[in-house]
């Protein structure tokens, strides 16, 4: 991942553009020609930029097509027509809450909301804590984006972009709301035009790898963009642009493309100009938007294979109906927009407590492979998740709840090691499946741990070791003075039965893995 140097904030500096805003052209692309595609250009010094005579009648620029004349680095000069984007779903569809923004919005800008007669669409994402807009900027759309952000969208930190352009003074209106809410922006798919200038207003600027921010000349009102050279960007409003950061050359790139013509600078141009931040490639750590399409129970062996990894996998293949009773809350987290690590948490609070069910049914083998996964599992949380550790020696849900909520280093070490338990599972279910040991053939094994392991342990982890072993009441483990005791306590038992006698050492392997479902 790539990072530009941060310049000052976004399209603040716009607002002093807010003046000429009458006087600000259309920026609305026409309809594309038909097989556009992407082309990415150098940006020519400004001596270079002329405008390409006009295409024959019937014909189009096609992608790679040298224009005449320039280039400084030794890339062509390319324009592409502008990439169509996908049909705007309807509000109700993007999950608009009806009623919320009626308040602060006229009753026709409201129900056109409502009633999906608009040319864009403002949905509420992720529980609120992003808004996403959808569509061409025209008269209304910065009204309804501040009555989102003060409606169900109140505690948004993320405005995700998507559509064509439209007004640029609607733009600049637009991007005082994002400014005045210093909220964050986001591409994930494209951004031209006036979308792109609001996308500038972001404290934090983010676009997906392969997204497209596209500009050109602005188009006079009452024209169409095949019928003018376009209007520049102006003075005052270069100005406010170069304010917010963004070079000369730039803006001269922008202002010497057509009306009709889209330029796409590449990801490397946008980095250096500083009009994007970061670049992420698959929007961990950052709200990852609605996805392409909605998910439906089709796609969970899927969604489990890619979110759980090979665990999860081996689960679903040995409990082919937990996918139904996950599907309601995995499908209605995915098709809002949540992040890799919500939807994670979910998969393994929904694939764990079957897996740890089977483990006690492994051959000897298999379970001290197993013991010993959830063993390194605790070190991991000892170290950087200590407030889960009681959670994890008590067991049951609060031990699937505990393993599905560890994060940072910790979830990355309870990866690795969950990867490794489906060998153990598919033998927990073979023919080679043992059965739970009895009191009788563990009193002695219980025996000899108690006595190799006492001397090893810190006088704060003997009581949380007891209540793994059952040696004493629960309320004992309570009087461990730190929460990290419990974690220690636990992976120095796993350790202990490791380097028992083998006969001992699957007996009281299985003993412990059913003390942990």
């Amino acid at each position: 991942m790539t990072t530009a140097r941060r310049g000052p904030r976004g399209v603040a500096a716009l607002r002093a553009a807010a003046s000429v805003a009458a006087a600000l052209a259309l920026s609305v692309l026409p309809a594309p020609p038909a097989g556009p595609a992407r082309a990415q250009t150098a940006s020519p010094p400004p001596a270079a930029l002329a405008k390409p005579p006009p295409a024959p009648p019937g014909a189009a620029w096609l992608p790679g097509t040298l224009l005449p004349g320039r280039s400084t680095n030794g890339l062509p000069a390319v324009l592409t027509p502008a990439v169509p984007l996908p049909p705007l779903p309807a509000p109700a569809a993007a999950g608009m809450p009806r009623g919320a923004v009626s308040p602060l919005l006229p009753p026709d800008l409201a129900e056109g909301l409502r009633r999906g007669t608009l040319p864009f669409t403002i949905a509420v994402l992720r529980r609120g804590t992003a808004v996403e807009f959808n569509g061409s900027i025209v008269p209304g759309a910065a009204r309804a984006l501040e009555a989102a952000l003060r409606g169900p969208g109140r505690d948004a930190r993320v405005l995700h972009l998507s559509g064509p352009g439209g007004l640029r003074a609607e733009g600049i209106r637009m991007a005082e709301v994002v400014s005045r809410h210093r909220l964050d922006t986001f591409v994930a798919a494209q951004c031209n035009s006036a979308c792109a200038m609001v996308f500038l207003a972001g404290q934090r600027r983010t676009i997906l790898r392969g997204a497209i921010l596209g500009f050109h000349r602005g188009t006079p009102v009452g024209l169409r963009p095949d019928q003018t050279e376009g209007v520049p960007l102006g003075a005052e409003l270069r100005n406010a642009f170069r304010r917010a950061g963004i070079p000369r050359w730039f803006l001269d790139r922008v202002d010497a493309t057509p009306p009709d013509m889209l330029w796409i600078p590449t990801a490397e141009e946008l980095l250096e100009a500083r009009y994007v931040h970061r670049v992420t490639t698959d929007g961990a750590g950052f709200s990852a938007g609605l996805p392409p399409a909605r998910a439906g129970i089709e796609d969970m062996p899927a969604l489990f294979r890619r979110v759980g990894g090979p665990f999860a996998a081996a689960v679903v293949a040995l409990y082919p109906g937990l996918l139904p009773a996950a599907a309601e809350e995995v499908l209605a987290a995915y098709n809002d927009g949540a992040a890799p690590e919500e939807l994670q948490e979910l998969v393994l609070r929904a694939a764990l407590p079957p897996a740890l069910a089977l483990l006690p049914h492994a051959p000897d083998a298999e379970a001290l492979a197993a013991l010993g996964a959830l063993g390194i599992i605790a070190q991991a949380a000892s170290v950087s998740a200590p407030e889960l550790c009681p959670a994890l020696v008590a067991g049951g849900r609060l031990r699937v709840a505990a393993l599905a909520a560890l994060a940072g280093p910790a979830a990355a070490v309870r990866d690795q090691a969950l990867a490794t338990l489906p060998s153990v599972l598919l033998a927990a279910s073979g023919p080679a499946r043992a059965g739970p040991p009895s009191p009788d053939a563990l009193a002695t094994p219980l025996g000899r741990l108690r006595a190799r392991l006492d001397p090893k342990l810190a006088p704060p982890q003997r009581p949380v070791a007891a209540r793994l072993l059952h040696l004493a009441a629960p309320a004992s483990a309570a009087s461990a003075p730190s929460p990290r005791h419990h974690c220690d306590a636990l992976a120095a038992l796993h350790a202990e039965v490791a380097l028992m006698p083998a006969p001992d050492a699957g007996l009281l392997a299985r003993h412990l893995l059913a003390l942990g479902r």
